[in-house]
């Protein structure tokens, strides 16, 4: 609970109003305890009430009027001031335990819900290229799995710990005012109870671990089946799906089922144990009474109590073997919470692109694979930079770099003549518009999608972005308009609609520098012409920077590079590219070849 203050503010006043109110509920139950030896003694034996003979002497004399007073009231006014003490005592334990149970929940949900936000947080802030690392069922099982075992044993596992380690001290305390010599023999009785826990917990534990690992798998397995189904399906791979998932979800299995094994286990073994230990009171108490060290009302008093601390102690047991479960989810958990965010290396507040974007001389290596290899090349303002290239030649690095989602391994990014990495993140990335070749869309409405960049926005300035990427009318055709809701990832719409919505999304913001990574790929003849009208009024008088696999869109650029191998082989205009009879033109004329 330490190390999770360290990460999460905790309701400390909840947890300590909740264990306040254990502590009442198991003296309480102490009370319905204590009040069984005078029933039996008084009432059905007719005998004196007295104090054990061994009896704390430093409590006895406190008590003494008290005995004088039950020994002068008649047996059955007796009983019935002692059934009312009980039905008292369960009306008030009632009520302490209802709002035991209440704080106890409301502090585990406010645990668990901060330490969702958390590590949602925490996702949103982690680099790029950490985050891409991991897959996104990984991610997920943190939610669904780790904090989920961690709420339960808030909620249930550590309430009922505190709760019954509470009662086990009470009791026991009643059972050491009985007689001592048999509360110790109960204590020497104890260790048995801790051998199980301690040979079978760090079983539990490593199983613990094996079960994560196995579910983030599942977890992933089952998101990547369900984002392809359509190849599975186009492919027939339904049977093969279903074994990959037979093959990971009985692994999973096994591993759950060694778990529950090793607990039923520690559960049974602690129960023989106490059995074992209760036959052994039993006689050792039975020769108490015989002996007249102790009355019979008093002996089966302890008895009742030996047998009321078994069901808490027993809890107790397996209490601390859920605790040996969470014990492998935290360092999961604190992992994530660990894991290095976004540097914001700058203090500066970019106001907007004066002149350039500048690369000087860039490298960048993917691990120990170089992708870029010295890049120089500038993008003016309000002018236009092609990229070209055939695949993994380092395009969309570029992209990345000129983001800031990846740092250059050499070399530097400059804007306006000062490194990149002198503004703060948000000013920066905020003079940037995005339009990815894969419009990345969220289950939400039209007009939430268009807005999602500039959310305090106008529904007047939603519908001149969407006309402006040639989306309007459609958007009108509609039965609910800019209410549509799109479904997940855009399933709802078509390839060139999802275009030019996402084109829309990065018009609204008013970008001064616009990227297009292969925003016209995919596409067929008449969504790519509505997409280039759209991105040709989007363009004017932005700087752009734009990759595509059709040359013929590059033709209007004011500069265009011709990477191969994470190189600049060739740069100039179209018209210059084409003169000189290389790499680009050749490019160019197969790929006019084919489109006629």
């Amino acid at each position: 609970m330490k190390h999770l203050s360290s990460y999460i503010k905790i309701p400390w006043g909840l947890i300590c109003t909740a264990t306040t109110l254990m502590m009442l509920d198991s003296l309480l139950n102490g009370v319905s305890l204590t009040a069984i030896a005078p029933i039996l003694d008084r009432v059905f034996n007719r005998a004196p009430f007295t104090l054990p003979d061994t009896f704390p002497s430093f409590l006895a004399s406190g008590f003494r009027r008290l005995v004088e007073s039950i020994n002068n009231l008649p047996p059955l006014i007796l009983l019935r001031n002692i059934l009312l003490l009980l039905l008292c005592a369960f009306l008030v334990k009632a009520i302490v335990a209802y709002y035991q149970y209440y704080f106890n929940n409301k502090f585990s949900l406010q645990v668990v819900t901060r330490l969702r936000t958390k590590i949602f947080n925490k996702y949103l802030l982690i680099p790029l290229g950490d985050s891409q690392k991991k897959k996104v069922g990984e991610r997920l099982s943190h939610f669904t799995y780790d904090v989920t075992i961690l709420g339960n044993v808030l909620n249930t596992v550590l309430s009922k710990l505190i709760l019954n380690i509470f009662q086990v001290l009470v009791i026991f305390a009643i059972l050491l005012s009985i007689n001592w010599r048999l509360s110790l023999l109960a204590l020497l009785i104890l260790p048995a109870f801790a051998w199980p826990l301690a040979r079978l917990g760090r079983s539990i534990r490593k199983l613990a671990v094996q079960g994560q690992v196995s579910i983030g798998r599942l977890n992933s397995f089952i998101q990547e089946v369900l984002v392809n189904l359509p190849i599975v399906k186009a492919f027939v791979a339904e049977d093969r799906e279903k074994v990959r998932f037979d093959r990971e979800a009985e692994n999973f299995l096994r591993l759950s089922l060694k778990s529950a094994r090793r607990q039923a286990a520690l559960a049974q073994i602690t129960e023989i144990v106490a059995t074992a230990g209760g036959a052994l009171f039993i006689y050792v108490g039975a020769r108490e009474v015989i002996g007249g060290v102790l009355s019979s009302g008093y002996f089966l008093t302890f008895i009742a109590g030996l047998f009321a601390l078994l069901a808490p102690l027993k809890s107790v047991v397996n209490s601390l073997a859920q605790l040996q479960l969470a014990a492998a989810v935290f360092p999961r958990v604190f992992n994530v919470l660990d894991e290095e965010t976004e540097r914001e290396t700058g203090k500066k507040i970019l106001k907007g692109l004066r002149e350039e974007i500048r690369f000087n001389n860039v490298f960048f290596h993917y691990g120990r694979k170089p992708i870029l290899k010295g890049l120089t090349f500038r993008l003016a303002k309000g002018k236009r930079l092609g990229i070209v290239g055939e695949s993994g030649v380092g395009k969309t690095t570029i992209i990345n770099l000129l983001l800031r989602f990846y740092t250059p391994t050499k070399g530097s990014i400059t804007i306006d003549g000062l490194p990149i990495s002198e503004f703060t993140l948000t000013s920066y990335r905020k003079i940037f518009g995005l339009v990815t070749q894969e419009p990345l869309l969220f289950n939400d409405t039209i007009a939430n999608n268009i807005a999602y960049g500039k959310p305090d926005t106008t529904m007047e300035e939603i519908i001149t972005a969407a006309q402006i990427a040639n989306i309007h009318s459609f958007i009108e055709s509609l039965p609910e308009g800019y209410q549509t809701l799109i479904g997940e990832r855009g399933t709802l719409l078509s390839g060139g609609e999802k275009q030019r919505l996402a084109l829309a999304r990065a018009i609204l913001i008013n970008p001064e520098i616009l990227i297009l990574d292969e925003a016209t790929s995919n596409l067929d003849s008449e969504s790519e012409r509505l997409v280039q009208e759209g991105l040709e009024k989007a363009m004017a008088g932005r700087a752009c920077l734009i990759i595509a696999h059709q040359l013929s869109t590059l033709q209007n650029c004011d500069w265009i590079l011709v990477m191969e191998g994470g190189r600049i082989i060739e740069e100039g205009s179209h018209q210059d590219l084409m003169m000189r009879q290389g790499r680009y033109h050749y490019l160019f004329t197969i790929q006019q070849r084919g489109a006629t």
